[in-house]
Parts: structure tokens; C-alpha cells; sequence
């Protein structure tokens, strides 16, 4: 850790800090100089959150294609719609991927494989479960199931560069 970070930690994560940061300080605007125009992404959990929010950022870079990786096809077809509604010129996909089921990620890295490329991947997908729970296909908690091995199997199947 670093020495400026060490001494600071303590601040960084009281409450009083998190309030400051979430009141008074604005994240910096997206760099206009960034241009994906031409480039090729993919992102996990796409339907909701973060993984939303990175493709709508992502669309007003010039993204020109996105795959909306989901767990539910009417939850894509959800996100789809309103990312077309903001960007109706935006080219995107929604596929359809369980995390808790090993042969669903090893099918959708195949998939993968069948692009002409894929210049970026946000492996965003997760899930936040206060009880202990299975998944019914691979006998593992949900939780390091779909945060961890899932997310590190569709990296180890997916398509190299």
C-alpha cells in the first residue's frame, strides 16, 4: 500500500468522507478526444447498474457495436430498448448468459469466438445474495459462482487475441 494511502485510509473510508464525496465532488466529463468509433465491446450484467451505465458511456464514445451480455432475455430486450431510445444509431446484440451454469458461459465464449473481434470486454456481471444458496447446476454458492469462477471460465474460453 502505498504511504500517502496508508495514512489516509481511515479518512478515505469513513462516512463522513463517502457523504462529502457523494455531495460535493463531480466526476470529471468523459474525454471528447476518446473516440470508439469502429470498436467492438462486450459487457456483462449490461441489464442494470454499472454494467448499464458503462454502455451508455460507452455509446456516447461513438461506440459502433455492443454485446449486452444478460441472464434474461426480457431483461435485455428492457436495456435495449432504452439504450436504442438514447441511441437510436447504436448497433447492439443482447446474448443471453447464466452465470450459474458452466455450460452457458462456455456456449456464449464459442459465440464469442465467432466475432470478427472483440476489442473490449467489461466482465461486469455479479450478483450480491445475503443467504447462503446453491446453484442447482454446479452445486457451488451463488455468490463465488457467478463474482468468481464463472467470470474466470469465460476469460479462460474466450477468444485471445
Amino acid at each position: 500500500m502505498s504511504l500517502s494511502l496508508e495514512k489516509n485510509v481511515a479518512w478515505e473510508g469513513s462516512i463522513r468522507r463517502i457523504l462529502y464525496k457523494q455531495l460535493f465532488v463531480r466526476p470529471k466529463p468523459l474525454q471528447s478526444s476518446v473516440s470508439l468509433s469502429g470498436k467492438i465491446g462486450l459487457i456483462t450484467g449490461a441489464n442494470s447498474g454499472l454494467g448499464f451505465e458503462a454502455a451508455r458511456q460507452l455509446f456516447q464514445l461513438g461506440l459502433s457495436h455492443l454485446i449486452l451480455a444478460v441472464r434474461s432475455q426480457a431483461m435485455g430486450d428492457d436495456a435495449f430498448r432504452k439504450l436504442n431510445e438514447e441511441f437510436p444509431n447504436a448497433v447492439m446484440d443482447v446474448w443471453i448468459m447464466d452465470m450459474a451454469d458452466y455450460d452457458s458461459v462456455v456456449a456464449f465464449a464459442n459465440r464469442c469466438r465467432n466475432l470478427e473481434r472483440l476489442d473490449f470486454a467489461i466482465l461486469n456481471a455479479g450478483v450480491q445474495i445475503s443467504t447462503f444458496r446453491r446453484s442447482e447446476k454446479t452445486g457451488h454458492e451463488m455468490t463465488l459462482q457467478t463474482n468468481y469462477f464463472s467470470t474466470v471460465l469465460l476469460v479462460l474460453f474466450s477468444p485471445q487475441s
